[in-house]
């Protein structure tokens, strides 16, 4: 994990994130980093009860002054504070959001990506050190030396296939994997594996791929079955989208819906919708054995590769690792067009600050590192 004394930053990169920013186009991320803001409020000594009506009256102000439009929630040492809508998921017949109205919660999908590949190897179909292509048929020349750890720490060298001239004219169409892999499978690497760190959903793509042949169901089936109904997790999935998925708008003033990619060409790097209840279950499991040994939980938050540009930040396996004012974190966030969330777990205060946002514009990140300000007791 990241030595303490880190500040942690908001930045862009792709949709990752812990608490922090990525402003990114869906088409061309931009790394981009500034400080987080020094006039943080100091964190909180209040009760359950004071800090949660706290923080119910900062959120009821976010959505007043039309900063925020979705669903929050905050936990401290096992307690909930705070759950709950703001802003409507349909403007144009104000239905308002609540803590169970499902958003697409965009590259916050690679944290069940994860889970996936390594309950894979939790059962010994896999190791995450295999090369890609002892587990794909037909693999291209020039991923033979690319390994899992790679594809899972964005390392791998594989092309963003976001970045391709042919994506903007695509990414409404459906498509099956395979499909999807074949737009950027013949292309050249970017880099070297393992020579740097350089975000590509294209690798969590891969991963699916290796998901779904491995274990012989697709991926959506195998994260219900294995992550999403053992934890209760009602308001997650991927292509049956429910009548209540709150409707993504780009901005703050807008009645129309943006224009949204279809779930199967984010797919297992940004394709999954889910609650802010749900990402809490996800939360508490994954700080437990209830979906993997804590030798794979180990190796999931990890701080492998250094983030360029981060104030400190490393990635794991669908995750980012840092250090908050003393405070360990972990976590991953996510844009889209008409979304902008965040899942962040600070475990060893047992602290969870979700928010799930359906504007893109203002992002929710800012928002979120208050949140945590509050919440969060001074680091011994």
């Amino acid at each position: 994990m990241l030595m303490a004394g880190y500040v942690i930053r908001i930045i862009c990169s792709g949709t990752l994130l812990i608490a922090l920013v990525t402003g990114c186009t869906p088409a061309r991320p931009s790394p981009e980093a500034i400080n987080a803001p020094a006039t943080a409020p100091r964190p909180s000594a209040l009760s359950d009860e004071e800090l949660a009506s706290k923080l119910d009256t900062f959120m009821r102000g976010q959505e007043e002054n039309l900063s925020f439009s979705g669903a929050a929630l905050v936990m401290r040492e096992g307690k909930v504070l705070l759950s709950k809508g703001y802003g409507y998921y349909d403007r144009q017949h104000k239905l308002p959001n609540t803590d169970q109205t499902p958003f697409r919660i965009a590259s916050i999908t690679k944290q069940f990506t994860a889970v996936a590949i390594l309950m894979l190897q939790a059962q010994g179909r896999l190791d995450v050190q295999d090369r890609v292509c002892v587990h794909l048929p037909d693999c291209p020349p020039v991923w033979q030396t690319i390994t899992l750890h790679q594809l899972l720490t964005h390392t791998s060298g594989i092309v963003e296939y976001k970045d391709l001239p042919d994506y903007p004219t695509l990414w409404a169409t459906p498509a099956a994997p395979a499909e999807l892999m074949r737009r950027f499978e013949a292309q050249p690497l970017a880099v070297e594996p393992g020579e740097k760190w350089s975000y590509s959903n294209s690798g969590y793509v891969v991963l699916g791929s290796i998901i779904e042949r491995l274990s012989g169901m697709t991926y959506e089936a195998f994260v219900k079955e294995n992550i999403v109904a053992p934890l209760g997790m009602t308001g997650t999935g991927l292509s049956e989208i429910p009548p209540d998925l709150a409707l993504g708008y780009e901005n703050s003033f807008t009645l129309t819906p943006a224009e949204m990619a279809d779930p199967s060409i984010e797919y297992a790097a940004g394709g999954l919708y889910s609650t802010v209840s749900d990402l809490y279950r996800l939360d508490q499991a994954l700080f437990t054995d209830h979906l993997l040994p804590q030798d794979l939980r180990d190796k999931m938050f990890t701080a492998y590769e250094a983030m360029p540009d981060s104030g400190g930040l490393s990635y794991g396996y669908g995750c980012q690792v840092g250090n908050m004012n003393g405070h360990r974190v972990v976590g991953h966030s996510g844009i889209l067009e008409g979304y902008s969330t965040m899942n962040v777990y600070y475990p060893d205060d047992r602290v969870a600050v979700i928010l799930l946002g359906n504007q893109r514009n203002p992002s929710v990140y800012g928002i979120g590192i208050q949140l945590a300000y509050m919440v969060l007791k001074p680091a011994d």
